[in-house]
């Protein structure tokens, strides 16, 4: 059991993206019937202590605390996106092809 957890751990922190902490399947998708819109988030208060912190030691201008939320245009459900994402990873490129093969 302890080793399903640590695959299945290791797994979630490799599709996770270091940037906003989302899937990586959706942030790095380039699908264009996958949209993503800035929404307004509750206030985290920890980082209203943070930015209370920073703003005494630096002039920065004040930033409005918000999130990535992705939404499908086609109403696909969005973790479908995960295996159109990797499968084109695995597609080949057609830059990569050689000129040969079109012949």
């Amino acid at each position: 059991m302890d080793v399903l957890i640590s695959l299945a751990y290791e797994r979630y922190k490799n599709e996770t993206c270091p940037e906003h902490g989302g899937p990586i399947w959706l942030c790095r998708n380039a699908d264009p019937t996958l949209q993503v819109k800035v929404v307004d988030t509750p206030a985290c208060y920890a980082t209203q202590e943070v930015r209370l912190y920073e703003e005494k030691h630096k002039d920065d201008d004040e930033k409005v605390s918000v999130k990535a939320e992705f939404y499908s245009r086609i109403d696909l459900p969005l973790h479908k996106y995960r295996d159109r994402y990797y499968a084109d990873l695995m597609a080949p490129d057609e830059e990569d092809e050689p000129a040969d093969a079109a012949d």
